[in-house]
């Protein structure tokens, strides 16, 4: 089994792949980001798939793999379309990552996929969804040529992976839309700041601030871990900025315009304007008669573990492109916490 990287390697092939532009195969970010993915779920063996509108998933890049891989495994999906589902189908269609410990046991096998796995010597699998802001955009799959047991952990790190690997996609695809330079540059930026120094989670809160901050330039910001209690989600300050230094470590309660989106996690979630009376617990951290807002989630074991939320003033609400710097965030911030969860 290969060696697998470690932190500092495997978020700097994030940091190169999630500012391309460029589109598909050519970009030589997306084969090394591609060949570290298997390298950290203990695969050398993969390909990344792009839903091709009416005829379903096509293999776009492969590593470790016979150079007309990509061509054998088209031809088969091309024949099978509108046949039975393969696992990368189900993980695509269920927007889940899907694991399969041994593929000829798997009775939901279809045949075309069981001759394909054979073809390759491929006895088990790992196939992690990608999700764009509105829709799921493509698949990462790993094969392994032994079976293959899945711990927990590693797959519940895959579906943030999936969603910033998807929303880089599909901006690349988008073509017209792009992130100023302060914004384009602090994704790097954050990638530096947790690369630099021991990991605690006050630490990454601290760095998730610094940089969203920087980069949104927002009156105000907050971040830190999340809980459900009988009624309401709370959230508890780890770090901030425009707040009373009085909120860090207090625990309010999310008002429901914020909560609802956070639970969720789909969709848009800048919200303008936000009145002062539908703000709640926040209404002491947040001054002014109505704000624009705009908040993440920051996701592991499938659950909204914290969360980060800024706003401003209303006359200047957030842009789609700070939605989304936003969400990368939030997502590399939930590949750095997810080791150090109790």
């Amino acid at each position: 089994m290969a060696d697998r990287p470690d932190l500092d390697e495997f978020l700097g092939a994030l940091s190169g792949f999630v500012g391309k532009k460029n589109n598909l195969p050519q970009d030589p970010s997306y084969f090394r980001f591609l060949e570290i993915f298997c390298r950290s779920v203990g695969s050398s063996e993969g390909h990344l798939l792009q839903n091709a509108d009416g005829k379903g998933l096509r293999s776009v890049v492969s590593c470790g793999v016979p150079k007309d891989f990509d061509k054998q495994f088209n031809d088969l999906m091309a024949a099978a379309h509108g046949g039975e589902l393969s696992p990368l189908d189900r993980a695509f269609r269920d927007q889940q990552v899907g694991a399969v410990v041994e593929l000829k046991r798997d009775a939901a096998m279809p045949g075309w996929f069981s001759d394909f796995a054979d073809r390759f010597r491929f006895k088990a699998l790992v196939a992690v969804p990608l999700i764009g802001q509105t829709r799921p955009i493509g698949v990462l799959c790993a094969y392994y040529r032994d079976v293959c047991l899945f711990d927990q952990g590693t797959l519940d790190r895959l579906i943030p992976i999936g969603r910033m690997v998807g929303t880089a996609m599909e901006n690349s695809a988008a073509g017209p839309m792009e992130l100023n330079a302060p914004a384009d540059a602090a994704t790097d930026a954050y990638l530096a700041l947790l690369t630099a120094q021991a990991q605690t989670q006050n630490h990454i809160f601290e760095a998730l601030t610094k940089v969203a901050t920087k980069a949104l330039l927002p009156s105000g910001l907050i971040c830190g871990p999340l809980r459900m209690a009988a009624k309401d989600l709370l959230l508890t300050v780890a770090d901030g900025a425009g707040v009373s230094p009085a909120a860090l470590s207090q625990r309010f309660a999310v008002p429901p315009v914020l909560a609802q989106p956070l639970l969720i996690g789909r969709g848009s979630m800048r919200q303008s304007p936000v009145l002062a009376g539908a703000l709640g617990a926040f209404q002491t951290l947040i001054p002014g008669r109505s704000v624009s807002t705009v908040c993440r989630p920051i996701i592991w074991k499938k659950q909204p573990q914290a969360a980060v939320i800024a706003w401003r003033a209303e006359k200047k609400p957030f842009t789609e492109s700070e939605e989304i710097l936003l969400a990368r965030l939030a997502a590399i911030s939930s590949l750095a916490l997810r080791p150090l969860a109790p």
